[in-house]
């Protein structure tokens, strides 16, 4: 999936967004974004409600959204991991950590998280398909094969690349063919409006 924005920093701004409705559709409360904690920044914030025998505890949950073009490295990994460390030393209590990935991780931080989950299913690495997957439990979106189907009975050209996009709440499949030739859809298949295409088409 992709984020179709006019900067960088709208982008990140999208991402996060999003990771704050897929919490609230999980039942997470007190959802926030850019927060101030023990001196770090907090991408996304939230709380849940873990039921035990009798009572209940509040879990925090601490989100780092990393938009960038290029798949995320040890460094911001290693950062991330650092923030979830001091939360839990300055509280006293364990903190869930999400980290999510727009374009992936490096082998090195993917060999690090595998491991680590060994220990600590409380920290989740997302990106890729099962960041999509998630995002498809609140926005509906065409599968790839009727998307297929559904071009080529429009055209006789084939599309060398099917993307899923996102922009401002909604998703779309980018459809890409040979030359730098490309076309939207909006999530059902259907086209999309004029005065939609054009906010959308200079940011692919």
């Amino acid at each position: 999936m992709i984020i179709l924005a006019a900067n960088s920093n709208s982008k990140g701004e999208q991402l996060e967004a999003l990771t704050v409705r897929l919490l609230q559709h999980r039942k997470y409360r007190n959802c926030t974004s850019n927060v101030m904690a023990n001196g770090a920044e907090i991408d996304v914030r939230g709380e849940c409600e873990l039921a035990g025998l009798g009572s209940t505890r509040t879990q925090r949950l601490l989100c780092e959204c990393k938009a960038h073009r290029d798949a995320v490295g040890m460094t911001q990994w290693c950062k991330f991991l650092g923030k979830l460390f001091h939360e839990e030393a300055c509280t006293g209590t364990e903190v869930a950590g999400c980290f999510i990935a727009l374009s992936g991780v490096n082998g090195h931080v993917q060999g690090n998280y595998d491991e680590l989950r060994r220990h600590r299913t409380s920290v989740t690495l997302l990106h890729g398909d099962e960041l999509l997957d998630l995002v498809q439990e609140i926005i509906p979106l065409l599968s790839l094969t009727e998307i297929s189907e559904r071009v080529s009975q429009l055209t006789s050209r084939t599309a060398s690349r099917f993307e899923p996009a996102y922009h401002e709440g909604r998703l779309y499949w980018l459809v890409l063919f040979s030359g730098g030739a490309f076309t939207i859809f909006a999530s059902d298949g259907s086209s999309v409006e004029d005065d939609e295409s054009h906010v959308l088409a200079p940011m692919v």
